[in-house]
């Protein structure tokens, strides 16, 4: 009995041990998987951003696509340059805080990683005291992180195992985040442009393939404290000094696609060595501009080189007038807002007026005189075409755009010809062509023939275009009296004293010359390339910049209560003044002047002015006449950048960005806090409208909302939604689990009548990795390119009913598998009827974000006030109206 209750006994023993086993906590590995990514804003001051519509339409001029076409591109070139990037392919290590733990590993191409966290961490996490950050190395980039330290490593991210599948890194975030950034965004258009290069491979000589062998991301090193335009020694390092905002600012400035256009000159450099030896740009010589005539042929042929380069990469063909074209029709979409200014002037009684219209005349008719002086020097001999920045950029684009050569035979032969014959100009290039290709007379004829009605031609016509709009204007501004009722120098609008000569130029008028300036001069200056003059008046104790061409701006006071201004001069290359007062020498670094006016046109005085560069900020106000000067923006180590320009006047606070240069940059503000664009959107029967709206939360363990404004009645703005939030539902699937991407359709919208018959098909695709997809419209495929997760396409509907979805797919080895398989993910269809028929009705668009965490809101009430249209948003806060009355103003609104 004793021994049976002893058995017993053991065995409750080992029942009780084997339950206490199964219901003691079992410790296991954490795996902790997301993405690694970083975000490049673009910038500020970017053409792309305030003058979209103006590249659109001289886009579409220069290609002969339609104004639709034009626009899908500019959405693909955003979509290409800006927005969240995969950082992938990098050695990551991750650092657990308070410990020495560190576990490494391998972004994947979409920037996926994975990481298994030991048991040992597992109370931790529970309790969310785990921290970790993420040290980032590159092997194949070793440029890409250097800025002081040979890594990068992110903030601090807090790790808990409810969130261990969701965590996303942004390496923005750390120390060298905006670096990391830009170089990303910089390497992944290296890569583009050596793909460029290799497609081209099989009509290329060996000779040809050496010497542009080594056109790699080794040539590239960002550094944060180097100007884009401070190229050093480039032919003696081999070495392109980037600004870290320089591979998403391309299509600033005279340059066009820095990254590309510097690259352009690497290559040129690797094909002929230093026969094409760069100097800094006061040793050219000449004007060293897009259309400009340089002092020697070199030098021309080397930047036209780089403008044909950036172009080729870009998929523009880069013109002499291209930019001449978007500054043109820009100023020409302001007409209408030129003519409700000098209306509500002439209602006032201002006496401005009549400057003003100068002003506005001069807006459009300068660009129009400067290319109608190009155009007849060209056309009558009087230029060296050889010389002109720009001239050969325009033979390349002939035979790679628009020969009938594939763009990689194209490329080739260009290559061939430069290696080969090291052409210092056009002709030679054409002679050197003849030499390696002798059966290509009539072509070359043909590339010749191209060229000057490109040049000369097609510029007639479109200035003749010009010219009508131009006069338009004039017939507005400066009506003829009526017939037997006098003379133009009888219509008012004449300076007093003037004899009524008409200025020079191609039109009539107008008969106006401005008052002489008064005062008692003590020295002059001559910014560089006769742009602006300074003056010091002894009379007045003042220095004035002259601005010749600004109209009523033409003369501003920079300086006042000076002692005896005597001599002035330049100095710093442009950059600063000096000038002598009361017996002392004084020096001012240069910056910027601003005449800030009201919504009504009349000077706004004494505005609170406040201009940030760089870390340093200065601060000022308008005088009575509603300008302000602000020095010593400029500054030896800095003489250029972008600054930011707050003006505040009667407890209204708006923000401008400017990019500023040697000598005083002059800009006009409209400052009218009543208008309130972003409250209102206008339905645009040719493309849908986008318009994000705010809804305020109020949910139990949210966090308080950060305090209110000055102003109860303006809460502070959202943080700004992505440019399409990602389709993402959940958190991103473990690299190896491999699941279908996610695809949306933006636009068109769902319900939508168009008697437009072109349009724009745009979304986003969640796997960043992916590159193309396919849109298919009534069950017929089109590919469109996808880049960074989003993709644009312009496609003619037939009349009727169309059904249109979009379809992408990706490519992944199962976890434990051998083999790759396609998984394959589709938006839902969009049904968009076109009747050309139909009345102008326009397609409103948009996401309802959170206002103080920004995040997407599903299930919102979404109102098209006035119309009698109501919605609600999707699982994503996306929400559409497919038919709103077009023109009208219409304010969207949204609640929880």
């Amino acid at each position: 009995m004793n021994r049976a209750n002893g058995m017993i006994k053991a065995l409750l023993c080992i029942l009780l041990a084997s339950v206490i086993w199964m219901h003691a906590p079992v410790m296991a590995d954490v795996v902790l998987h997301g993405k690694v990514k970083t975000n490049v804003p673009p910038p500020g001051t970017s053409v792309r951003e305030t003058n979209t519509d103006a590249f659109r339409k001289a886009y579409a001029k220069l290609t002969g696509l339609s104004e639709t076409q034009a626009q899908a591109f500019i959405e693909n070139y955003n979509g290409e340059y800006t927005g969240d990037l995969a950082l992938g392919g990098v050695t990551y290590e991750v650092r657990i805080k308070g410990t020495n733990k560190v576990v490494s590993g391998t972004t994947t191409p979409a920037g996926n990683f994975i990481v298994t966290l030991p048991d040992e961490f597992g109370d931790a996490m529970s309790a969310g005291t785990v921290e970790i950050s993420f040290t980032m190395t590159g092997p194949d980039h070793p440029n890409i992180y250097e800025s002081g330290q040979s890594y990068a490593q992110s903030d601090w991210v807090p790790v808990h195992s409810d969130n261990a599948g969701t965590i996303t890194i942004d390496a923005n975030s750390g120390p060298n985040g905006a670096l990391i950034a830009e170089a990303n965004n910089t390497y992944y258009h290296i890569n583009k442009l050596t793909g460029i290069l290799e497609d081209s491979s099989p009509y290329l000589s060996q000779d040809v393939k050496d010497a542009i062998s080594d056109i790699d991301t080794r040539y590239i090193t960002l550094n944060a404290n180097e100007s884009l335009a401070d190229i050093k020694s480039l032919f003696s390092s081999v070495n392109v000094n980037l600004a870290p905002d320089a591979s998403v600012d391309v299509f600033n400035g005279g340059k066009f696609a820095h990254t590309y256009h510097e690259m352009g000159h690497v290559l040129l450099f690797e094909l002929v060595g230093t026969d094409y030896s760069y100097q800094y740009v006061s040793d050219i010589g000449g004007n060293h501009e897009l259309g400009g005539q340089l002092n020697y042929e070199g030098y021309a042929t080397n930047e036209s080189f780089a403008h044909w380069f950036a172009g080729v990469n870009l998929g523009i063909p880069v013109d002499v007038y291209f930019l001449t074209d978007s500054e043109y029709i820009n100023q020409e979409n302001l007409i209408d807002r030129y003519k409700e200014t000098i209306n509500n002037m002439i209602a006032k009684g201002d006496p401005g007026v009549d400057a003003r219209k100068m002003q506005y005349y001069n807006n459009l008719s300068g660009p129009y005189a400067e290319q109608k002086t190009l155009v007849n020097n060209i056309e009558n001999g009087l230029y060296d075409l050889n010389r002109i920045e720009g001239y050969f950029t325009m033979v390349l684009n002939e035979i790679y755009f628009y020969s009938g050569l594939s763009k990689e035979e194209a490329l080739a032969r260009i290559l061939t010809v430069m290696k080969n014959k090291e052409p210092n100009n056009a002709d030679e290039f054409y002679d050197g062509w003849l030499e390696l290709y002798p059966g290509d007379g009539a072509y070359v004829q043909g590339i010749k023939d191209g060229v000057t009605h490109r040049l000369i031609d097609k510029r007639k016509e479109i200035l003749e275009e010009r010219q009508e709009v131009i006069s338009n204007f004039l017939d507005d501004m400066w009506p003829a009296p009526p017939e037997g009722q006098g003379t133009p120098c009888d219509t008012g609008h004449v300076a007093e004293g003037t004899n009524c000569s008409p200025e020079p130029g191609d039109f009539p008028g107008p008969f106006y010359s401005p008052d002489p300036l008064a005062f008692v001069p003590g020295g002059l200056a001559v910014c560089r390339g006769g742009e602006q003059f300074f003056i010091t008046d002894n009379s007045g104790g003042r220095i004035l910049l002259i601005h010749p061409g600004e109209g009523e701006h033409q003369s501003v006071t920079m300086l006042r209560g000076l002692e005896h201004p005597g001599d002035i001069d330049m100095s710093d290359n442009g950059g600063a003044v000096v000038y002598s007062s009361g017996g002392n020498v004084q020096k001012r670094f240069l910056g910027l002047t601003a005449y800030i006016e009201d919504g009504d046109g009349a000077p706004l005085s004494g505005a609170g002015v406040k201009a940030m560069i760089d870390t340093l900020e200065m601060a000022a106000s308008t005088d009575a006449d509603g300008y302000v000067t602000i020095f010593n923006l400029l500054s030896p180590e800095r003489m250029s950048g972008n600054v930011r320009l707050f003006v505040t006047h009667s407890g209204n606070t708006k923000e401008y960005s400017y990019s500023i240069k040697p000598c005083q940059t002059f800009v006009e503000i409209t400052f009218d806090p009543s208008l309130k664009e972003e409250e209102k959107v206008t339905p645009d029967p040719r493309v849908p409208k986008r318009k994000d709206v705010t809804v305020r939360r109020e949910r139990e363990g949210d966090p308080p909302p950060p305090p209110p404004p000055v102003n109860e009645d303006e809460p502070p703005p959202p943080p700004p939604p992505p440019p399409f939030p990602q389709p993402e539902d959940g958190p991103p699937p473990i690299p190896g689990s491999c699941s279908p991407p996610k695809v949306a359709l933006v636009t068109p919208v769902d319900g939508m009548v168009t008697n437009i018959g072109e349009q724009i098909i745009r979304g986003t695709v969640s796997d960043l990795a992916i590159r193309e997809a396919a849109i298919i419209v009534n069950g017929q495929e089109i590919a469109v390119d996808v880049f960074n997760g989003q993709y644009a396409a312009a496609v003619t509907l037939p009349e009727g009913e169309n059904v249109i979805s979009v379809r992408a797919q990706s490519i992944c080895t199962p976890e434990g598998g051998t083999t790759p398989e396609t998984y394959t993910g589709s938006s839902d269809a969009v049904h968009v009827t076109y009747d050309p028929s139909a009345a102008d009705t326009g397609a409103v668009y948009g996401y309802v974000v959170d206002e103080f965490t920004g995040v997407p809101v599903a299930d919102a009430a979404v109102t098209a006030e006035g119309t009698g249209r109501e919605t609600v948003s999707k699982s994503d806060g996306y929400y559409s109206f497919g038919a709103l009355p077009a023109g009208d103003d219409v304010l969207i609104t949204a609640a929880p």
